[in-house]
């Protein structure tokens, strides 16, 4: 899946790569990395809303599983989306 990612996102073919970032997430819901590569490919493709649902779905297995937040870096791109 890394190499595909990759050069989806070298290649601006966000919509694939979000669909690997997906599948990868139905697999480990606690990839919090998987999370923010979906959330920048949903900002990339003009899906705010989605990203935005993305983080909040970030946030929620990350704190039922764990009991902690998502990452300051996360927490960047989620604040990012917002302005």
């Amino acid at each position: 899946m890394g190499e595909d990612r990759e050069r989806y996102e070298r290649q601006g073919e966000w919509a694939k790569a979000s669909e690997l970032y997906q599948r990868a997430l139905d697999i480990d819901p606690l990839a919090e990395e998987i999370y923010r590569r979906l959330m920048i490919g949903q900002k990339e493709t003009g899906e705010r809303t989605d990203a935005l649902t993305t983080y909040q779905r970030c946030r929620q297995q990350l704190d039922a599983a764990l009991g902690v937040r998502p990452s300051a870096e996360t927490e960047r791109l989620y604040k990012s989306l917002l302005s």
